[in-house]
């Protein structure tokens, strides 16, 4: 290199340190007209680029570098960085390797070939990575919050939480620190220690969406709703384009019908959700549209987007190794919760001669009876809420599984990711969650003809598995007709006369349009009046302000008090005339727990697994009257029941015999033909 050229080079150097990045730059691509291999013009081209953002341009300056000297620790930690920067991470790692070995004291070339494995969820390799990036430099802060965020991937979240409390220690101003705390305390369950972590957030960096996105989920789940809405809404209003984000507004709108913006909202998704975008939790598309392919389509994007770089492990059982099947039912609702309180009956009825019949608790330990029940039944009873994925794929594989039930599906406290990585060599989804799981790792759904028509199996992932009757497990006691046992209608704030309708559904299922209906009924049957579920305040206030406006009053509208026991409960429904089902999302356990007291249910037909399940329970009864094809049916329907007196007594009486008969309430021959397909799966893996 002769002093012309290194003069030039020097004055490139000076005016990019001074931020002259245009003229430093001309004097770099002159040096390179002149020495296209001239490899300091080279590489400070491409750390300009990258400085720049141009990462593109960037990896071309450094790979013609690397063609020119690839022993240069630096320019291979460059150029991996680059790699990284264009989401191209396993082109990025031979050049991380290369970096590490040249410059083995260098922590940031550790911590930057833990980042890419990170990306490509090796994760294991990715935390080897940060530790000796720790290892050299015990106080790198960048350090200690990527291993926080890998053993949060990883499901350790009491590692994680140890990381990101040093981290804060490192650092107790960063808001980047108290975000991933905040994060990891919502993991533990620890909600208002997260409220408070992503309010310190939030007040260190008021323009960043993460933390009001964090202390959304944390208030929601303390069931400050209001509070989670406006976080939701704030982080919405700093990025439009925030994945899933649009969805959880939805959500928390539905759940205290605030249905301003709903519809516009909803369409936005229904939009957004066909064309690939990562906007709503799968879980939440079965309220807000009647469409299985589109239910379908969310639970793709979720998966290629969560777990689309896990790995399914093979897992073979020769024929004869276990002397029973041993199946395994996977939840997080086992305590008093309608699936837990459902799968008491079905454990307890299980034929051991057969099956060995063992239950994953996947939530923390709630001490209630319903739980304390199924830890009685299950021949094993293993929680896992607190082990990281790794020890509960180590436990479970102990257990040696044939056939693995989720009762989560999408819905909270599920532990999806141990399904895709496979736990049995057959892998169930059964009633916690009335969709498709939208993946390969699931081989059955358990369903009905009803509930999944024949020519709607295209719209699965699954291999529908069908019972012959009813799919749903209505396992309560059907209760004799003495009406002493009945409390009165006054003693739950009802009136003594008219008729009563009841809509006892979770609220986010109530939607605009069937309250418009309802609200048309409440109208044309004077004295009538509607019973919802118990509701928050603010919610509560909410459907008599639509009722107002719609021109009904509001002491119409009468909001059940919790009662102390599912017996209470059942005997205090007796009063109710009409049950009034939601679209799209109908009663399940609802339902069936209303019919189980001769209730008559009146549902609305649908074209989704979940929109479907009153219909099954109806059909199966042998009511098919109560079944409406169209909301105006629906609405005529109802009006035939409540305004002639004759009619409702007879579907009335119709019910109270049938339920006496019905296999819809044979709890002893359902689960006899669940395990016929428990068996008929397990042949065919055979």
């Amino acid at each position: 290199m002769n002093q012309q050229t290194e003069f030039m080079f020097q004055q490139a150097l000076q005016a990019l340190q001074n931020g002259n990045v245009k003229y430093g730059e001309s004097i770099l691509l002159g040096l390179l007209k002149s020495s296209p291999k001239y490899f300091p013009a080279l590489h400070v081209m491409g750390l300009s680029r990258a400085r720049a953002e141009d990462h593109l341009g960037a990896l071309q300056y450094f790979q013609k570098a690397v063609k020119i000297n690839s022993s240069d620790a630096g320019l291979q930690y460059n150029l991996a960085k680059a790699y990284s920067a264009l989401d191209r991470h396993r082109e990025s790692l031979p050049h991380h390797v290369q970096a590490t070995k040249l410059a083995p004291q260098n922590p940031e070339g550790w911590l930057n070939y833990g980042k890419s494995l990170s990306f490509l969820k090796r994760y294991s390799e990715a935390i080897s990575n940060y530790e000796e990036s720790l290892r050299l430099n015990p106080n790198y802060f960048e350090a200690c919050i990527n291993l926080g965020m890998v053993f949060i991937a990883q499901g350790e979240f009491l590692k994680a939480f140890e990381y990101c409390q040093h981290a804060i220690k490192l650092q107790p101003a960063s808001y980047e620190a108290w975000v991933k705390f905040a994060g990891v305390l919502l993991s533990l369950y620890r909600y208002g220690e997260a409220v408070i972590a992503s309010e310190r957030a939030i007040e260190l960096d008021p323009t960043s969406c993460e933390a009001y996105i964090v202390g959304g989920m944390a208030n929601a789940e303390l069931h400050q709703i209001p509070i989670a809405l406006t976080l939701f809404e704030r982080a919405l209003s700093i990025n439009p384009n925030e994945d899933y984000l649009l969805g959880r507004i939805v959500n928390m709108k539905r759940q205290i019908a605030s249905w301003e913006n709903l519809e516009s909202l909803t369409r936005q998704l229904i939009n957004d959700i066909k064309f690939g975008k990562k906007v709503c939790p799968p879980g939440s598309t079965l309220v807000f549209d009647d469409s299985a392919e589109l239910q379908s389509l969310a639970a793709q994007i979720w998966v290629q987007d969560k777990l689309g770089l896990v790995t399914q492990r093979s897992i073979a059982r020769k024929k004869g190794t276990n002397e029973k099947i041993r199946l395994a039912y996977f939840s997080s609702d086992f305590r008093e919760h309608p699936v837990g309180e459902l799968m008491q009956k079905i454990i307890e009825l299980h034929d051991r001669s057969k099956f060995h019949v063992l239950g994953f608790f996947l939530n923390q330990k709630s001490g209630d009876g319903v739980e304390r029940n199924l830890e009685s039944l299950f021949d094993e009873s293993i929680n896992i809420s607190e082990l990281s994925d790794v020890e509960a794929e180590k436990l479970i594989d102990s257990h040696n599984i044939d056939i693995a039930i989720d009762l989560n599906g999408y819905t909270d406290g599920n532990k999806t990711q141990l399904f895709a990585k496979r736990v049995a060599p057959i892998q169930v989804n059964y009633l916690g969650y009335a969709a498709t799981m939208g993946c390969n790792f699931f081989d059955y759904i358990i369903a009905d003809k009803n509930a999944i028509p024949e020519d709607k199996q295209a719209q699965f992932s699954e291999v529908v598995a069908y019972m012959p009757d009813c799919f749903f497990p209505a396992t309560f006691d059907v209760l004799g007709e003495d009406s002493d046992d009945i409390p009165s209608r006054v003693s739950q704030g009802l009136p003594a006369d008219g008729v009563v309708f009841a809509c006892f559904n979770n609220i986010f299922k109530i939607s605009p349009a069937i309250f418009t209906i309802w609200m048309k009924l409440l109208k044309a049957v004077p004295d009538s009046v509607l019973w919802i579920s118990s509701a928050r305040p603010e919610t509560v206030q909410n459907f008599r302000t639509y009722a107002q406006v719609q021109g009904v009053a509001p002491e119409r509208l009468i909001f059940a008090d919790r009662v102390p026991s599912k017996a209470d409960h059942l005997r205090r429904i007796r009063n109710v005339d009409l049950f009034l089902d939601t679209p799209n999302y109908n009663a399940h356990t609802t339902a069936a727990e209303f019919l189980s007291v001769g209730v008559p249910v009146l549902t609305l037909s649908g074209n989704t697994f979940a929109g479907r399940v009153a219909e099954s329970q109806l059909l199966t009864l042998g009511v098919p009257e109560l079944i409406a094809k169209s909301e105006e049916e629906y609405l005529n329907k109802a009006l035939d029941f409540a305004t002639d007196q004759t009619r409702l007594n007879q579907i009335k009486e119709k019910l109270q015999i049938l339920r006496m008969s019905s296999p819809l309430f044979n709890i002893a021959a359902y689960v006899k033909n669940l395990e016929i397909l428990y068996l008929q799966m397990q042949n065919r893996q055979e």
